[in-house]
């Protein structure tokens, strides 16, 4: 099946790229011109929204169309994000292939064709790294955010590793904001909702001298209340209890977003930049349910007896240069670099047994604080040519340093505390060139090598206290343990980019890619002073791209085929305050991606997505710690046993999805009235390697509806939408708490509101 499956995929594939060299596909008549061939630079090609001609793909660290790079990429401009409700990342799985988003606590968890976040610790590497405004953020924290006022965002899949910023394994995703641009404007919008939902945005554009100086500042505030509720009495202290009201919900928001841009333009090709931006989540944290078999539990409710909080906090400084140069030999070169610094807070504590305990016990059970500050600068400089034939090269290099403070303990109320405290320094360097070569018009053929080297020293040493509020000597007996390793690479990539006709491209790449190793954090480090290091994760992927524009521009059809080998393949995860990592197999990857987007007419547009996904283990044994030693009151024989993981799917990772979004215009009350529709099915996914049902969610089907209306002249708009019309309850991730049993976080519930929007 799975066979027959991939032969389909191949024969669609080759169909899209042999179609336009039949006659129906036959070139224009010599002198028409190129804009109506469908050629890359077209303005009549079909868009996202109007603003896509504008919109354009950073990842090979160079501005070019999304038709036009060779890799495979999903990119959305600020209208077309709005009228999809798009307003942070989790929403974006509902319309890019093989994407999937979850969240573990503040963290979130994103995969990409199979590969991911499956190593939450503090020493992990992200193998889907989120870059904004071309500065990536290392913690998995900072990906939460929500985001406004975008010139666009891309998603590229498969490894990113022949170019600057972070290496990556999974892919990339980029935030890039709006530039200022000299000409005043202003837009807000107003959103009310359930669950007492209010959402404020607005953006002012303003030139300060001329064509030559503007200023931009856009900012976002959302609330809204929890999606959980508890139906346990609320611990206050010892011997308190009181309700929960409202308030004491979880997965509640309270969060706002505030960003300036100063940018200069020079007469002398020089592009300036300064960004600053400031955001905070607060609230009581991620909605965690008790783990029984996903989809047969009420995420909705809760016996947590502990509130908790969260408190996270991101700063983001970037300055960027471009300089344009005219050389008499070299041609026009373009010269960019840009300084970044990130700092990030999180202040956090929740319920880790998620229990009620009766009040003559006169303790909450188990809570785990933590508390993580980390400081990121990094500088990536390049040169290169600008899209000059029959050669075009950039060569650059980038450097990354991160520091990382964190405390975190489980309070055992009644019977003591255990913690950890860790301190990282984690450096980055890379060297890097890309080169393209056009033997001929129609041709060309690239290759792209980088070195990096990573380097990683930790301090950590576990700490206790005993139920009388003292420490206890068997936490701390234990020295302070200092572990310092560095890892180094090589990869490379190599393509072969075919201009079929004028409205249809093949690619093909091989690319090579890797995250470094880390170190297994916690209290076996401390106490048995055993910190094995684990290994680097390598990637090797093939990838088969056609990109199409159809029947005048009319459909644009895209296509993917792609097969990756992970070698070694890490998996981590955290099990309270110590990390468990391994590095002892591998993994395989590959699938079939189909993006679509037709307009029959230019009133109606239909934009769908589907991919088939085979990631599984080819090779890994590991013991599962959520098995309990006892099982039918017989020991249970997988009890701290090594499982057999050979052919486990990996996780985050589901077989099938396929989305499907339906929009028409119609002229009404002056203006124009648009009904939308959008439809996702995703197939049985698992959240962790082990096989065991309580790790799988059914397979689920999602209804967005939006009804929007907006004036003749633009300025105004207004939207009623429903999200997930038929309440679904849709897991997103699972986790193991500290004492070993797993717990699920889910995807919102029904959602209904309505938006306003003014344009000035």
């Amino acid at each position: 099946m799975r066979s027959g499956l991939f032969a389909v995929a191949w024969a669609v594939l080759l169909w899209a790229t042999c179609l336009p060299l039949s006659a129906a596909w036959a070139e224009p008549a010599e002198g028409e011109p190129a804009a109506e061939r469908g050629s890359p630079d077209s303005t009549t090609a079909p868009t996202a929204d109007e603003e896509a001609e504008v919109i354009s793909v950073v990842g090979q660290r160079i501005e070019v169309d999304q038709q036009s790079n060779a890799v495979a990429v999903s990119t959305f401009g600020q209208r077309e994000l709005e009228s999809l409700g798009v307003s942070d990342i989790s929403a974006l799985q509902q319309n890019v292939p093989s994407l999937h988003i979850g969240t573990s606590g503040t963290e979130a968890v994103i995969t990409l064709r199979g590969i991911g976040v499956n190593n939450l610790s503090l020493s992990g590497e992200q193998g889907v790294v989120v870059h904004q405004d071309g500065i990536a953020l290392g913690r998995a924290s900072s990906a939460l955010n929500s985001f406004y006022d975008v010139r666009a965002i891309n998603v590229l899949r498969g490894p990113q590793g022949t170019q600057g910023g972070k290496h990556t394994t999974g892919g990339s995703i980029e935030i890039l904001s709006a530039p200022p641009v000299p000409a005043f404007m202003a837009k807000t919008d107003f959103q009310l909702g359930t669950y007492a939902r209010r959402v404020w945005e607005g953006v002012v554009n303003t030139p300060i001298y001329g064509d030559d100086l503007m200023l931009r500042v856009s900012g976002r505030y959302e609330y809204h209340e929890g999606y959980q509720r508890s139906v346990s009495p609320r611990w206050l202290g010892p011997g308190i209890y009181g309700r929960f009201t409202h308030d004491d919900r979880w997965d509640d928001a309270d969060d706002y977003l505030v960003r300036g841009q100063l940018r200069s333009l020079l007469g002398n090709g020089t592009d300036f930049t300064l960004l600053g931006q400031h955001s905070v989540r607060g609230g009581n944290g991620t909605a965690r349910h008790l783990l029984g078999p996903l989809g047969t539990v009420d995420p909705r409710v809760s016996e947590r007896d502990y509130l908790g909080y969260q408190d996270i906090q991101q700063t983001l400084v970037t300055f960027k240069v471009v300089q344009d140069i005219s050389d008499a030999r070299m041609g026009e070169l373009q010269a960019r670099g840009q300084f970044g610094y990130v700092r990030t807070i999180e202040n956090e504590s929740h319920d880790d047994d998620l229990r009620e305990l009766p009040a003559n016990y006169g303790f909450a059970g188990s809570i785990l604080y933590s508390f993580v500050e980390a400081e990121q600068i990094s500088f990536e400089a390049s040169l290169g040519t600008v899209d000059r034939r029959p050669v075009d090269w950039r060569i650059g290099a980038f450097w990354w340093e991160e520091r990382v403070d964190v405390a975190r303990f489980v309070d055992e109320t009644g019977r003591g505390d255990d913690g950890i405290l860790n301190y990282l320094e984690s450096n980055a360097i890379a060297g890097f060139g890309e080169f393209d070569y056009w033997p001929s018009e129609n041709v060309k053929l690239g290759l792209g090598l980088r070195w990096s080297e990573d380097l990683k020293e930790v301090d950590s040493q576990n700490f206790g206290f005993n139920a009388r509020g003292g420490f206890d000597p068997l936490y701390n007996t234990g020295p302070l343990q200092t572990i310092e390793e560095n890892w180094k690479a090589l990869t490379y990539k190599a393509l072969i980019d075919w201009q079929v006709t004028g409205q249809s491209k093949l690619t093909f790449n091989f690319t090579s890619g890797y995250k470094s190793g880390g170190f297994p954090i916690g209290r076996l480090c401390s106490i048995v002073l055993s910190c094995p290091v684990y290994r680097a994760e390598e990637v090797r992927q093939y990838e088969l791209t056609s990109k199409n524009d159809f029947f005048d521009n009319r459909l644009r059809l895209n296509l993917t085929l792609f097969w990756t080998d992970f070698s070694p393949y890490q998996i981590c995860y955290v099990l309270g305050a110590q990390d468990i990592c391994a590095d002892n197999g591998s993994a395989v990857t590959r699938g079939f991606e189909v993006e679509a987007t037709m307009n029959p007419t230019p009133e109606f547009t239909v934009i769908a997505t589907f991919d088939i996904l085979d990631a599984h283990i080819d090779n890994f044994r590991l013991i599962d710690p959520s098995e309990p030693r006892r099982n039918d009151q017989l020991r249970n024989p997988l009890y701290r046993t090594p499982q057999d993981l050979s052919g486990n799917r990996l996780p985050r990772s589901p077989k099938y999805n396929l989305s499907a979004l339906v929009r028409y215009e119609t002229p009404f009350a002056g203006g124009v009235l648009t009904p939308q529709i959008q439809y996702q099915y995703q197939s049985k996914t698992t959240f962790r390697v082990w096989s065991a049902r309580r790790f799988v969610q059914t397979p689920t089907t999602l209804f967005n509806v939006r009804l929007s209306w907006s004036s003749g002249d633009e300025r105004w708009r207004v939207t009623a939408f429903i999200d997930n019309l038929t309440d679904v309850d849709k897991g997103n991730y699972a986790e193991f708490l500290n004492s070993g049993p797993a717990s699920a976080t889910y995807q919102p519930p029904r959602l209904a509101g309505v938006r306003f929007d003014f344009a000035y």
